[in-house]
């Protein structure tokens, strides 16, 4: 019976060892397995942000209104002559007019224009829009002073 004993207490410590081995096995699989699953989830995550922040950045330049710049004429100036360059630069694809006439820019969004001018204030309204975004207006107003002209009169005797 001692022997019997023996056996069954050796069985049962290989047992044990083997159970311990087993569950300790398994934990580290588990533990892998989890491991395996937050990595996952984590670039699961990034790859969905990134997607979103770029999203959200294309409407953001699609529906923003443009930028543009008027580099001449500069606001309430007085000129004397008849004829008036405008210029400036705006953002490629942007459409513009000015006093609800199209002017076309380059392709870097320059854009340059003779105007004629009325005696008096003249009032430009400048506007550029992009296709789904609202119009960025400019006001500029530029003032025509005449200078009287003086006629001879002849003298005939």
């Amino acid at each position: 019976m001692f022997t019997s004993k023996k056996i069954k207490s050796s069985i049962s410590k290989q047992n044990t060892k083997n159970l311990n081995l087993n569950l300790t096995s398994k934990r580290t699989e588990q533990l892998t397995k989890d491991k395996t699953k937050i990595f996952r989830g984590i670039v699961f995550t990034f790859l969905a942000l990134s997607i979103a922040s770029y999203l959200i950045w294309q409407v953001w330049q699609i529906v923003t209104p443009p930028e543009f710049t008027i580099l001449e004429p500069a606001n309430n100036i007085v000129v004397k002559t008849s004829q008036l360059t405008i210029r400036g630069q705006v953002e490629p694809k942007a459409e513009l007019t000015v006093n609800n006439e199209v002017i076309l820019p380059d392709a870097a969004g320059n854009f340059s224009q003779i105007v004629n001018l009325r005696a008096g204030s003249n009032l430009f309204v400048f506007e550029a829009k992009k296709r789904y975004s609202r119009p960025t207006r400019i006001t500029r107003e530029v003032y025509l002073k005449e200078e009287p002209v003086v006629q001879e009169i002849k003298n005939e005797k």
